[in-house]
């Protein structure tokens, strides 16, 4: 079966970047321009810009993004209130700012008729330390919504997929160009399980010519497959593995955990908090026999990606997402952040495309059900 998903948007992100000068102000407008700039040219463009929020920085914000798209050739830059009426002509920077402690956050979107790019920066303001720029395409897989994500060849015809599974069904999709090709989706068989976690949880990983997929809902698959990990097993009726069964690296793993990969000496694990809410995971990250290192407030959602951990985490009153990465390396160090337009349902890293450059693939849900693969090259 086959089926072709268009490219619902294409999203340049930039969470930082060279600053323009020393104000946090003015390195938000940087790389927000910049950003922008990486999605469309801003050359003779008629733009309105709107920035609420943190008063008076919104205002000043406002100037220096105004500055920044006129350095960049716009030709016009009208700095408004609210939104204006659309116009085919006209396109739109409408952001929100806001000061967390020491941190100056912008997020929004670029909008002109039915195109929209996601825009996102943040800035210390004890001085210049943005983070750094990431990219996404946002590619719609209609009702899927996997909760277990693979990279690889599962057919053995030299093309790298994106394997998915859901608590019953299994996915796989191939990229074309700026869509997404569904290659096959098929349901998984197996007797019921007698008992099962609180929530669905689902591991898939490739072998040559083959697909093993596991789901809580089935009885016959006690044993996960968790990427760098090996196979573990869920305790009964919760949502957290066991540590000690996992047939490999059971020794260096916490006793529990809600997720976890391993990769090049490095494992990382999401330990579950004694009451579970969404954003009571603590990220969990350990270099060979090294004491762990730990990140409290996030998600179940976990990647290892080629020298960084990325974690998922809700945010606060709101019903979307965000990625957080971190450099490994003694600490973990703050690398980049993305906000997600729905709920993180499953990661995975791989070489998707022909120059093998690394990138993440993210299953997202979003609010209205609609099931999305992100694609983020860091």
């Amino acid at each position: 079966m086959r089926a072709l998903f268009a490219l619902t948007g294409l999203f340049a992100l930039l969470v930082g970047g060279t600053a323009f000068a020393a104000t946090p102000e003015a390195q938000l407008a940087d790389a927000l321009v910049e950003s922008a700039a990486r999605s469309i040219d801003l050359r003779g463009l008629s733009l309105d810009v709107i920035v609420k929020g943190a008063s008076p920085l919104d205002e000043a914000l406002s100037h220096a993004l105004g500055d920044r798209l006129r350095t960049f050739g716009a030709r016009e830059v009208v700095l408004a209130q609210t939104p204006p009426v659309p116009a085919p002509d006209r396109w739109t920077i409408d952001l929100q700012l806001e000061q967390i402690g020491k941190v100056l956050r912008a997020s929004g979107q670029l909008v002109g008729g039915e195109k929209k790019w996601k825009l996102y920066a943040e800035v210390s303001t004890d001085g210049p330390d943005p983070l750094q720029q990431v990219t996404a395409r946002q590619l719609s897989i209609g009702d899927a919504i996997p909760l277990a994500l693979t990279i690889g060849d599962s057919d053995g015809d030299g093309r790298v997929e994106i394997v998915g599974v859901s608590a019953t069904e299994l996915f796989r999709w191939q990229l074309s160009g700026d869509s997404i090709e569904l290659l096959e989706r098929r349901p998984l068989l197996g007797a019921s399980a007698p008992i099962r976690p609180r929530t669905d949880v689902a591991s898939v990983r490739l072998e040559p010519h083959q697909i093993i997929a596991h789901s809580s809902r089935f009885f016959d698959v006690a044993n996960f497959s968790l990427p760098g990990v090996g196979s573990c097993e869920l305790a009964p009726g919760v949502d957290w593995f066991w540590g000690p069964s996992c047939k490999q690296n059971a020794a260096r793993l916490p006793s529990r955990f809600w997720n976890a990969v391993g990769r090049d000496n490095w494992l990382a694990a999401i330990l579950p908090a004694e009451i579970p809410t969404p954003k009571s995971g603590t990220l969990w990250v350990r270099h060979g026999g090294d004491a762990p290192m730990v990140h409290a407030g996030v998600g179940a959602q976990l990647a290892l990606i080629a020298g960084g951990v990325v974690a998922s985490a809700p945010v606060e009153l709101e019903d979307h997402d965000i990625l957080s990465a971190f450099r490994l390396s003694s600490e973990l160090r703050p690398w980049w952040r993305l906000d997600v337009s729905g709920s993180v349902r499953a990661m995975a890293s791989g070489k998707l495309d022909p120059l093998g450059r690394e990138q993440l693939v993210v299953a997202v849900e979003t609010e209205g059900g609609v099931g999305e693969i992100w694609i983020i090259a860091p």
